[in-house]
């Protein structure tokens, strides 16, 4: 496995275009993300490289988590695997960090035309030709849910917002963030103890919050154990009317040209990149800032994914079973999230019998059709 390089100090740094969208001889780049030892991975590899034998695979894997085990696959000559010198934290920019550095390795050695952002969890819904050919046809150079945080309490824009959903991205985005230590002052407590001390301590933030706009202090869901952080507003926001944050989802599809829209961008604008060091969840606003914002970019704001949340708060989608086959089977999606190979091997199975069949033209390409620009 190989640390992917750092950028460079220029865009022009970058190897001269290979593809761009709308070419039908490029192919599709699947970019995976892992933390896993490889059994789920080694099936989502397989799947996607039997439906179309013409795409790549570039996988992150996050050396700190595991040791990656691809088996045969490790020596295909279209799988390529990378690692980066820091460990992958949910939640800040690692993530992102990590990607942009992929996108830039690919553009320079990868021959592609689309990139396709999955995680190791993820599983097609239709056979991967119907994939690559809803691409080439989309008329768009990003396939990607996402909105203005302005315009987040509008319900046309994204399905399942939590309430005040907008507000919390104003939080997120607008704000420089410390972490709070944590002093284990409650770790002897009773349960009754400590649940009523986490109680007050919410009812405490909430105060803070609500009572002025200067500091934030940000805590996150419980089943996610990442603490409490304070947040200075910005004074300096890379954000006005012409260039508005933007909230997305974290799985999206880029041409080559958008792909090498958002490097030139992190290349060229550190005070962005600085700015989004100290916010929450960057992963899910950096890239969508940049691509959305972007009058050279069309943009069609779709998802690719069927994902269902039982409690979005706690940032861990629903585990999907074999009793949602059927469903997900029709819901036109290419693809879905999240799903387990050991404990819901069957929903494996009953997808295959579709995702490995001839290739329907044209199928999903509803959820993958330009209906507005950046």
């Amino acid at each position: 496995m190989n640390a992917i390089p750092e950028p460079r100090s220029t865009p022009d740094a970058i190897a001269p275009e290979r593809g761009d969208a709308g070419d039908g001889a490029s192919r599709v780049l699947y970019f995976i993300t892992s933390y896993g030892t490889g059994a789920q991975l080694q099936r989502l590899l397989r799947t996607l490289l039997t439906g179309d034998p013409d795409c790549a695979v570039v996988i992150h894997h996050d050396r700190f988590q595991t040791d990656l085990d691809l088996g045969d696959l490790a020596d295909h000559d279209d799988v390529h695997v990378l690692t980066s010198d820091e460990p992958i934290v949910w939640g800040d920019l690692s993530l992102e960090r990590a990607r942009w550095r992929v996108f830039e390795w690919s553009l320079r050695h990868m021959e592609f035309g689309w990139m396709v952002l999955l995680s190791e969890q993820d599983y097609p819904l239709v056979p991967i030709r119907d994939v690559t050919d809803g691409l080439r046809r989309c008329g768009a150079d990003a396939l990607i849910e996402a909105v203005p945080i302005e315009q987040i309490d509008d319900p046309h824009h994204l399905r399942e917002l939590r309430p005040h959903h907008r507000l919390d991205c104003r939080r997120r985005y607008e704000y420089r963030y410390q972490v709070v230590p944590r002093l284990g002052l409650t770790d002897g407590w009773p349960d009754q103890a400590r649940t009523a001390s986490r109680h007050l301590r919410r009812a405490l933030y909430f105060t803070v919050n609500a009572v002025q706009k200067k500091v934030v202090l940000y805590s996150f869901h419980d089943k996610l154990g990442m603490g409490t952080k304070v947040g200075v507003r910005s004074s300096q926001p890379p954000f006005d009317a012409n260039f508005p944050c933007w909230y997305s989802s974290a799985w999206f599809a880029l041409s080559r040209r958008a792909v090498r829209s958002v490097v030139a961008f992190v290349t060229e604008n550190e005070d962005f990149v600085e700015h989004y060091e100290d916010t929450i969840i960057p992963v899910e606003s950096a890239t969508a800032t940049i691509v959305c914002n972007d009058p050279g970019l069309r943009v069609a704001r779709r998802s690719l994914h069927y994902v269902r949340w039982s409690d979005r708060g706690s940032g861990r989608p629903d585990v999907l079973t074999a009793h949602d086959a059927g469903e997900l089977l029709r819901s036109g999606f290419y693809f879905a999230r999240k799903l387990d190979l050991v404990t819901e091997p069957e929903l494996f199975d009953i997808l295959d019998r579709t995702v490995l069949a001839e290739p329907v033209a044209g199928k999903a390409v509803e959820h993958a059709s330009a209906d507005s620009g950046g």
